[in-house]
Parts: C-alpha cells; sequence; structure tokens
C-alpha cells in the first residue's frame, strides 16, 4: 500500500512508514489531550493508553530490555513518542 504525504496527499514525497505512523500519533495525542513533552516523549501510561496495554505490560517490557527504549529522569520513565511509532509498525508487518 502506497503511503501519502499528509500534508499535500501527493505521492511525490511519500513519507517512511514509521513517519507516518508518528504523525498519526501526535494528531491523536492532541486530541485526546495527551501531553508530548518538548523532546516528543510521552508518559509511561500515555504509552500505555496508546497501546491499549495495562501500564504493567509497558513496565515488564522495559524490565526485559524490550522493545522500545525510554529515558528515566528524576525517576520518571518516558519514552519518545517516534519509538512508540515503530513498535506499532513493526507489529502491523508481522500482522501482515
Amino acid at each position: 500500500m502506497i503511503k501519502h504525504c499528509p500534508t499535500c496527499r501527493c505521492q511525490a514525497h511519500a513519507l517512511d512508514p514509521v513517519e507516518v505512523k508518528l504523525l498519526e500519533l501526535q494528531k491523536l495525542c492532541k486530541t485526546n489531550g495527551v501531553q508530548v513533552s518538548y523532546d516528543g516523549s510521552v508518559s509511561e501510561l500515555s504509552v500505555a493508553k496508546l497501546l491499549n496495554r495495562q501500564t504493567k505490560t509497558i513496565r515488564n517490557w522495559r524490565y526485559a530490555d524490550q522493545p522500545m527504549l525510554y529515558r528515566k529522569i528524576r525517576g520518571r520513565v518516558t519514552y519518545p513518542l517516534k519509538e512508540v511509532a515503530a513498535l506499532l509498525v513493526r507489529e502491523e508487518l508481522s500482522e501482515e
């Protein structure tokens, strides 16, 4: 399936699937009031909501060193939204 540019909808500069998913997640965060930090990261609770998983599942993934990179600053765990997008793309590809 050809992905179109979300801005102008043309195929001339189609985006990488992770970039497309990232744009979708950013829009979803904005419409649902999910706070995205200045560096593009979201909280562990927000990731759980975006992935429709329990917070404990996200935490277990982190303890098992998979499947997303995370940052821990002053005891708070955040995940780059691009990592969440990459995980969703990998899941979609594995289902095909």
